[in-house]
């Protein structure tokens, strides 16, 4: 080697691309055919991304070094790099035809099959470099790569065995923790990903991962911060703006998460990712119609996408369209059968239409898919299998735990004592403010423990089986005649008194997604609450009662069984949607339910009556938006209720 470029190589090797390419030059203007020169200008180049230039002057370093096999293994990878994989191929096989134990020769060959998605081939030479070279690095994590969707726990082995000559591969540790969160263990995926963005900050996917896991363990705001701190490194990264956008609405920030999917799309028109995200959180603030038009948007950019459809199925039912909504949601699953997004909104067209036991098993998907997938908590990671209805072996135990809303547990807990049939020891993981109530009403054979610290508690025991609450319609295979006549009531009802003492539930929590549609403005009760012979009970959680016409009747109340005492009283509950309306349900209340135009599945799609809920009668929007309907139906049914009364 000359001392020219000797010299030239030497800023090469230290990061000194720019003098060591003007050094690489002049050696080439004096001698235009110096193999050596072209070779090492061709690989700065490509170094440098610049790969076309840099094509023809690994050629004809080729052409000079014939049997120079990293000149030819340079052209092969920049060949790859360039988007020609199959003449990169020719050129690696034509090193290992030269030399067939070249590890590095044999990653190469893998990386080309592989773009050319020839995955059993590429396989094969990855397991081939690792025989030769069972420590390789760069061989382990190829073969990682590649395997990580068809064959995770044999990926996991390879990122394994990288990490254990180099525990600070962030690329390893990104990879690994993905393979952890496909598979649902979270707090392992956690680990990695906080190992990863530890060591590297600025690696924009470790970020965005870390986000993504942290948003399923249900931790909105820490992964709000790992997306800002994803976007740091690559600010006009598509995805990672959706995922911020998504976070964003489910902490309820709408403005940001609008001006970010907004953002997305000024920088990247067209994107279907922002559209359907843009179409979630209009659907979320009860901007059915607008949602719509967004979805289908989106769909013009990506018809295929099954998760689009199933949003846009959504958006049809919660506008009342369900033979669209339905057409939609079949639409998504013939796309994409095993899509979490789409069988769960089957599910809740199926369980609307009362198809109780197909609406079960599709309603099972709520725990995947993310927060589309309709999950308010994240399941907790039990170690012991769900019962799914099978028969088991006398004596053993069962763990069930909430997951969603007080109104859920309160309709489904009623169901608890079916298993005795099954199990000999039953312990139920339920709210804390359901938790005196459901001790003084479910059996004493069903051990109950407060969701403050009952993760914890529950699992210093071993159980045989879990069952998640909303699951054990599944299990118990629970259908309209199944559910008896009269479930368990919580409490018995008092004698009616005169006057009429009439509960009243405006409005719920706010917080939750669909509120605005389902809560009324107390100021639009006036005509009911100016109707003689009645006295009205507020039975709004929260609500500052300055009204004379209502007794503040939850004043004081700490908790539901509180509640329920003071509902014992009452002749009648008029409703919204809340967890009043199930707790006095439960209690076998005359409940009058004020539902809106497309309700939640628990009450069907037509129909006063409730198969869940004998003593529940529903007065309907007969459009969006239409109380006003609905209220002249109540004062109707409250003379007529009065009318009776007298003449009894």
């Amino acid at each position: 080697m000359s001392a020219d470029l000797h010299a030239a190589l030497a800023l090469h090797q230290a990061g000194a691309l720019d003098p060591a390419e003007a050094a690489y030059r002049r050696i080439l203007q004096d001698h235009p055919e110096h193999g050596d020169a072209l070779n090492l200008l061709g690989a700065l180049l490509s170094q440098r991304g610049q790969h076309q230039e840099a094509i023809p002057l690994l050629q004809a370093a080729c052409v000079q070094l014939p049997q120079h096999l990293d000149a030819s293994l340079n052209l092969a990878k920049t060949l790859r790099l360039a988007g020609r994989p199959e003449e990169a191929l020719a050129a690696a096989d034509g090193v290992l035809a030269a030399k067939p134990e070249r590890v590095d020769a044999l990653i190469l060959r893998a990386r080309c099959l592989r773009q050319l998605a020839r995955t059993d081939e590429a396989c094969v030479a990855l397991r081939r470099a690792l025989a030769l070279a069972p420590g390789s690095l760069d061989a382990h994590l190829s073969l990682g790569d590649l395997l990580q969707a068809s064959m995770p726990d044999e990926a996991a082995h390879h990122y394994a065995a990288v990490l254990a000559q180099d525990p600070a591969h962030t690329g390893a540790l990104n990879n690994l923790g993905l393979i952890h969160k496909a598979a649902g263990r979270l707090a392992e995926a956690r680990a990695l990903f906080e190992r990863a963005v530890m060591l590297r900050p600025d690696m924009h996917e470790a970020c965005n991962n870390l986000g993504n896991v942290l948003l399923d363990l249900g931790e909105i705001d820490a992964a709000i911060q790992r997306y800002e701190q994803a976007l740091a490194a690559r600010p006009d990264n598509p995805v990672t703006q959706i995922h911020l956008g998504n976070a964003l609405r489910l902490a309820g920030r709408h403005d940001e998460a609008r001006a970010i999917l907004h953002a997305c799309l000024a920088r990247h028109p067209g994107h279907s990712g922002a559209y359907n995200n843009l179409g979630v959180l209009l659907d979320a603030e009860s901007r059915h119609g607008d949602a719509i038009k967004v979805f289908q948007a989106a769909l013009q950019h990506a018809p295929q996408d099954a998760a689009i459809w199933a949003n846009l199925s959504g958006a049809l039912l919660a506008s009342g369209k369900r033979e669209d909504a339905r057409t939609a949601c079949e639409r998504a699953l013939a796309l994409h059968p095993e899509s979490a997004v789409a069988r769960f909104a089957m599910a809740n067209l199926q369980l609307l239409e009362s198809d109780w036991l197909a609406g079960w098993q599709n309603y099972e998907f709520r725990w995947q898919g993310g927060q589309q997938a309709g999950r308010r908590a994240p399941r907790p990671p039990l170690p012991w299998p769900q019962w799914l209805g099978q028969n088991v072996p006398p004596g053993q135990s069962i763990l069930v735990f909430h997951e969603q809303g007080f109104g859920d547990t309160l309709q489904f807990m009623r169901y608890l004592p079916a298993l005795r049939q099954h199990f000999a020891r039953i312990v139920f993981i339920c709210q804390a403010p359901l938790l005196r109530l459901a001790r003084a009403n479910l059996p004493i054979e069903i051990a109950l423990l407060s969701s403050d610290g009952a993760e914890n508690i529950a699992l210093r025991e071993t159980f045989d089986w879990q069952l998640p609450l909303l699951s054990l319609p599944l299990a118990l295979k629970l259908v309209p005649g199944s559910p008896p006549e009269t479930p368990q009531p919580l409490l018995r009802p008092a004698s009616p008194a005169d006057p009429l003492q009439v509960g009243l539930c405006w409005a719920g929590n706010p917080a939750l997604t669909a509120d605005a549609e389902r809560s009324i403005p107390l100021a639009r009760f006036d005509a009911l609450l100016d109707l003689p012979g009645i006295r009205w009970h507020a039975l709004t959680h929260g609500a500052v009662i300055d009204d004379p016409r209502l007794i503040p009747a939850l004043e004081g109340a700490l908790d539901f069984a509180d509640t329920a005492a003071r509902l014992v009283p009452l002749d009648l509950v008029i409703s919204v949607d809340t967890a009043v309306a199930h707790l006095a349900a439960s209690l076998g209340k005359p409940v009058w339910l004020l539902n809106r135009f497309a309700p939640d599945w628990r009450w069907g799609h037509t129909g006063e009556r409730s198969p869940w809920y004998p003593s529940l009668r529903q007065f309907r929007q007969p459009a969006p938006g239409d109380w006003e309907t609905v209220l002249a139906g109540v004062e109707a049914a409250l003379r007529a209720t009065q009318i009776q009364t007298a003449q009894t």
